[in-house]
């Protein structure tokens, strides 16, 4: 059986090759389905996703799922699942805001620190071949003089991605952003060749 994934307000996730979170109402009658695409980066794909349009369904007589026209969805379950949706979102900024307090607080204290610059939902990164600006909601990563995402993939020993062994960088989110920020702020070191092909040259 695919694993199923439990989301903030409600929806959960199957797994398989549709990639959808769904909200089954009306005594299952009825669901709401959210799609989701896999972020670029293969070391977010277990953990994050861009979500897509909400769609509606309703269940056949032989039990097969059918589109729903928005205009006869009923005004309560548009309500509901609006109001889930919305606790998707409140739930990841708060997880954000907690994630930049922690970035905040860690910062001053590494020597990377002068190279590095905190806004709202980003920390900004400036190396030797270019200026990188991390994403705290997911870790994905856009060099700026360029205009481009960078995939950076990790080996299961840290490759060439420095991890701290500092017990107040647990959590896998905020240690894979300053692993990032380590790496970024001393590209001129990066021996990866997949990852220098990403890189303005030096």
């Amino acid at each position: 059986m695919p694993r199923r994934l439990a989301l903030n307000g409600g929806f959960t996730v199957d797994g398989g090759d549709r990639l959808a979170a769904t909200l089954e109402l009306f005594d299952g009658r009825m669901r709401a389905v959210l799609s989701l695409a896999r972020l670029e980066d293969p070391t977010l794909a277990r953990s994050a996703a861009s979500a897509g349009v909400v769609a509606f369904e309703q269940r056949s007589a032989v039990g097969a799922w059918a589109p729903l026209p928005i205009l006869e969805v009923p005004p309560w379950m548009f309500s509901e699942v609006m109001w889930d949706l919305d606790q998707m979102v409140r739930a990841a900024r708060d997880q954000t805001a907690a994630l930049r307090e922690q970035v905040a607080s860690l910062l001053p204290r590494l020597h990377i620190a002068d190279r590095c610059r905190l806004e709202e939902r980003y920390l900004h990164v400036r190396g030797d071949r270019g200026t990188y600006r991390i994403s705290l909601a997911n870790a994905a990563v856009y060099e700026l003089r360029r205009g481009r995402h960078v995939c950076i993939v990790r080996s299961g020993s840290g490759g060439d991605v420095p991890v701290s062994g500092d017990p107040e960088l647990d959590g896998e989110r905020l240690r894979l952003v300053l692993s990032k920020a380590f790496l970024l702020a001393d590209d001129a070191r990066i021996t990866d060749q997949v990852i220098l092909s990403q890189l303005p040259p030096g």
